[in-house]
């Protein structure tokens, strides 16, 4: 027993070490690397005046600010956070999938994330995704356990804490409230009144706390209005755009993203499932909830939303890679053998390394390249460090110009569609 504990934390240890080495080479960059940086550093000094788009992010903004009264410079307060959260979330995975497909394998599929692209790219940044997607790995877990154990306590904690991420992205609510919910209700009725108690307490405290920093400016001007928010995400929705330009566009650039990010694993796995596997698939767990099952729950609110509603840039999937390799871990412990699951699992997670470090982005490339790199290929090591010269590639409507795109104002600082 104490060796198996012992070799777990070296484990741990050298998970976290290896990670934490990845971001260190990517620390040093051009900033910002997005325009909601700027909002962020401006509003160092919670709950001071506050400039942030709604919903305002109030934790995050606090973190940023804590870090910031410590005597951090304002991007690396909040950058620090995110070097820590993308570590943190393939940790939090390595947790939760040791218990189901094995040690070794879990390991690997666990660095394979924490060297995916994006993963690797927004640890770098001032952008809270790497945040929100350690804590969707906590109320996933949670869930997860509570499933497994038939122990409703590890879903209340699950809704707890979905309730006090809302602080970090309100929106979080809709990306995985559908999972907590659908936990409780394997459980009595009060468990489902519990958890739909407690994130109503959530959503009632997020409401509150937006009212009181974004009371505090001195002028009703100073204070950025909700529904120009809103107008940016339903500019790209079907319910404006239609059919085409709305849900295929939409569906579209999502494919792309999660192509370029996840393509390669997805792909290894399907060709070693295929030429490696077993035969005859190992039965799953009965104990358990199925896999695909839990993921499909876990990654379709944020992924209907994207296609119908919302789909800008590559952030907002960083909440989905974690199912996907959390299903590539099941398919390959199901489908193959031991010694093949592994040796797949660290192919995997040298293609993703290999993707972001070598790809040779360019701020001169022309045609498609252009394109590709514009929208999707500037998350990668160069693309990161010369993300400056990314608008002299990128322009809103270049992909696929929409009538949102003809009706922005010249020179607007948020497009009303990317």
């Amino acid at each position: 027993m104490t060796k198996a504990v012992s070799a777990h934390s070296f484990r741990t240890a050298g998970l976290i070490l290896i990670l934490l080495a990845s971001r260190a080479i990517v620390l040093e960059h051009p900033t910002p690397v997005h325009g909601d940086e700027t909002e962020f550093t401006l509003a160092l000094g919670f709950p001071a005046a506050y400039p942030v788009h709604q919903p305002g992010y109030p934790l995050w903004v606090a973190m940023g600010s804590l870090l910031a009264w410590c005597g951090a410079p304002a991007y690396a307060a909040y950058q620090a956070w995110s070097v820590v959260c993308s570590v943190v979330a393939p940790w939090l995975l390595y947790v939760g999938l040791r218990r189901e497909v094995g040690d070794w394998l879990a390991w690997w599929v666990a660095l394979g994330l924490g060297v995916c692209p994006l993963m690797w790219f927004m640890g770098a940044t001032a952008l809270n995704y790497s945040t929100a997607s350690a804590a969707v790995m906590l109320v996933v877990l949670a869930v997860r356990r509570g499933m497994i154990e038939r122990r409703a306590a590890f879903v209340r904690w699950a809704a707890t804490g979905l309730a006090f991420s809302m602080l970090l992205r309100p929106d979080l609510l809709m990306w995985v409230g559908p999972l907590v919910i659908t936990a409780a209700w394997r459980f009595q009725w009060t468990e489902r009144l519990i958890a739909v108690g407690v994130l109503l307490v959530g959503t009632v405290a997020v409401i509150g706390v937006q009212d009181w920093v974004y009371g505090r400016a001195t002028s009703v001007a100073e204070v950025p209005q909700i529904g120009h928010t809103l107008d940016v995400i339903l500019n790209t929705s079907v319910f404006r755009l239609g059919l085409v330009d709305g849900l295929v566009r939409n569906g579209v650039k999502l494919a792309a993203i999660g192509a370029w990010q996840v393509g390669p694993p997805v792909l290894i796995t399907l060709i070693g499932c295929l030429s490696f596997g077993k035969g005859k698939a190992a039965a799953e767990d009965g104990q358990r909830p199925p896999a695909v099952e839990f993921a499909l729950v876990w990654m379709l609110p944020l992924g209907v939303f994207l296609v119908l509603v919302h789909m800008t840039e590559a952030g907002h999937v960083l909440v989905l890679i974690p199912a996907v390799y959390w299903l590539i871990a099941h398919a390959l412990a199901r489908r193959c053998t031991r010694r093949a699951a592994t040796a797949l699992s660290i192919v995997i997670a040298a293609a993703s390394a290999a993707q972001f470090v070598a790809y040779p982005w360019s701020a001169r490339s022309r045609g498609f390249k252009r394109t590709l790199e514009a929208k999707v290929a500037y998350v990668s090591m160069a693309g990161l460090r010369s993300i400056d010269e990314r608008e002299m590639i990128h322009t809103p409507g270049d992909f696929w110009r929409t009538s949102a795109h003809d009706s922005a104002p010249a020179g607007a600082s948020r497009p009303a569609s990317e």
